[in-house]
């Protein structure tokens, strides 16, 4: 071993070393690790130790130096893998762990792979070998999203708190309950959004489980109707939260920590069919609007100029930076791999001379009525005013002060001349905000119903907090809405379903199947029979197989596909977290689109 040791350190004097493009690379078949402490040749798995060169072999017989910089390559003087003894690596399964999540929130995504790699080899049982894989799957997704990286325009961003974050978004005012509410029982997360008037909200709550789910409920007069939930692809045994519409209806924003990303809450889309009167499947909206930390909450305001939504990747756990971006359908991407480079993109920093923006026009209602929409706008104004009459009071007097205490008489002569400007500027602000009020007031008038707006507006408006009134984009604060008191109908499976969780499972009896359209959940598949014992209690199941030989199983007989929704994560929990819903018509299975159709058809023609 030692004669292995000083021949390959000769090789390495003389060897000369040649630069190699960083975006380049080989098919790895083998590892070589030189730590420089000991000289020590042996083959291991690639991970990051600060005293320890990494050497990967190549199929074309190269070994690439991953940790030079910048990175080099150098000729082996044989071609065939040195015949050495594995490493143990330097580091426990914790460590890696935790090393490769600190890499994944700098944005070094390979190097947090290696790491969760090795994590992942060395697991010591299910529960770590688990995490271990989350944050290696996270670090692959991280590498995918960051080879197709969107380059929106920045606008603004300002640092908020994270108890009324969502205050400051263009939504109508007195529009989000706090929780609890009739909708959601839980607490903890970003209050429900339910403008007055409105005839449908989208909001989040707690499953049996304890996993957030997105549900729809439509007002029916009198109550709302049983909460819905949106897919079985929007649901995971993770969180989805922060459902928001586009101004069209069609599109729905949400963020969730269950679904492919890169840790934390990711941001998504999905698009309303229709025809099936389904949700698709969301699309991770990718880097950077998505990131290692925790985004959430996007929208389009209803003018279709700006994105916003916010984040907690450069602050601590307490606030959230909400970033205002030009909107863009079809956002220019690229390929970046440089950490520092991703770090910056993800800061998202407005342009210092955002000229292409106008800032006399920012605020617009989300979900509220053609009306409610003009009177947000009025009451923008008048908080933007005020805020600007303020602002020029203070620079006024800094003036008058600065004026009082110089006794040089040319400076005395420039600060009279910028007195009088700013003065002049003051007088016009006041006059522009009695305009905008007594706009507000006409407004205000206008209304004979009182159900949308309240006596006190325009103090409301006055007192309203304005922050970055003279930048690009101004955050105008809402206020909260008051406690709901509504009733909501609580769910109850259809007619005809049969479903159970029981301290014993049960096959189904034979011929109990329906004629028609039913769903059922997959929850296993094995080359083997199963027993009652392998099904965790759930009943009835049935047993199908296929013609490679292998066993499915599917459990409960749903007539419609909410009342297996509202069953599908109680299944994942018992163990089979890849079940999922299947639709048959009779004997034959067909695809949960047509089941949805044929379903859709089934309720009009009740109606």
């Amino acid at each position: 071993m030692a004669k292995k040791t000083i021949f390959f350190c000769l090789f390495l004097v003389i060897a000369g070393f040649s630069l190699r493009s960083q975006a380049q690379s080989y098919p790895q078949v083998d590892t070589l690790v030189i730590k420089r402490d000991s000289l020590d040749i042996s083959r291991g798995v690639m991970h990051t130790v600060r005293d320890t060169i990494y050497f990967r072999y190549t199929e074309d017989g190269l070994f690439y130096a991953v940790d030079l910089t910048p990175e080099m390559t150098f000729f082996p003087l044989a071609i065939k893998p040195l015949d050495v003894k594995p490493a143990k690596p330097n580091m426990k399964p914790g460590e890696s762990i935790a090393r490769a999540r600190s890499m994944r929130l700098d944005y070094r995504f390979e190097e947090a792979l290696h790491l969760s790699e090795i994590a992942v080899s060395m697991a010591v049982d299910d529960a770590e070998r688990a995490e271990a894989e989350k944050e290696y799957a996270y670090a692959q997704n991280g590498l995918n999203m960051t080879d197709n990286c969107a380059m929106p325009s920045p606008v603004e961003k300002r640092r908020f708190s994270v108890k009324d974050f969502f205050l400051y978004y263009p939504f109508t005012d007195r529009s989000f309950r706090s929780a609890p509410n009739p909708f959601d029982h839980s607490s903890g997360t970003v209050p429900t959004y339910i403008p007055r008037g409105a005839r449908k909200t989208y909001y989040s709550t707690t499953d049996e489980g304890g996993s957030r789910n997105l549900y729809v409920s439509e007002n029916q007069d009198s109550c709302w109707s049983a909460p819905q939930l949106l897919g079985e692809s929007l649901m995971t045994l993770g969180n989805e939260i922060s459902p928001v519409l586009s101004p069209d209806g069609l599109t729905l924003y949400f963020a969730s920590d269950g679904l492919f990303g890169m840790g934390g809450y990711d941001l998504y889309s999905s698009r309303w069919n229709e025809q099936t009167r389904s949700w698709s499947d969301p699309e991770n909206l990718g880097f950077p609007y998505s990131s290692p930390y925790d985004d959430y909450l996007l929208m389009q305001t209803d003018d279709g100029r700006y994105t916003i939504f916010a984040s907690n990747r450069e602050c601590s756990a307490d606030s959230v930076y909400v970033y205002v971006l030009q909107y863009d359908a079809s956002p220019r991407r690229v390929a970046i791999s440089d950490p520092e480079q991703l770090k910056d993109l993800s800061f998202l920093e407005p342009s210092s001379t955002p000229s292409n923006i106008d800032n006399t026009s920012i605020s617009s209602s989300q979900g509220g009525f053609d009306s409610g929409t003009v009177y947000m706008e009025a009451v923008t104004r008048v908080g933007k005013l005020t805020a600007q009459v303020e602002k020029l009071n203070t620079e006024l007097a800094a003036l008058n002060k600065s004026y009082e205490q110089s006794a040089d008489e040319i400076v005395r002569e420039t600060l009279r001349g910028m007195i009088k400007d700013k003065t002049a500027e003051l007088e016009q602000a006041k006059t522009d905000k009695r305009t905008a009020e007594n706009e507000l007031e006409t407004i205000e008038g206008s209304f004979t119903s009182s159900s949308f707006l309240n006596t006190g507006r325009v103090a409301d408006a006055a007192d309203a907090e304005i922050v970055g009134a003279g930048g690009a984009y101004a955050f105008s604060k809402r206020k909260m809405g008051s406690a709901m008191k509504v009733k909501v109908m609580p769910w109850k499976p259809h007619a005809g379903t049969v479903f159970r969780i029981s301290p014993i499972g049960r096959f189904g009896a034979q011929g109990t199947l329906p004629e028609g359209l039913y769903y059922q959940i997959r929850f296993l598949d094995t080359t083997k029979h199963a027993t009652v014992d392998d099904f965790n209690g759930l009943g009835p199941v049935y047993e199908r197989q296929t013609r490679r030989l292998h066993y499915l199983y599917y459990a409960g007989v749903f007539t419609r596909y909410q009342d297996a929704l509202h069953q599908l994560n109680a299944v994942r929990r018992l163990g089979f977290p890849d079940a999922e819903i299947c639709a048959y018509n009779g004997t034959a299975s067909i695809s949960v689109d047509i089941a949805l159709e044929m379903e859709a058809a089934i309720v009009d023609s009740d109606k």
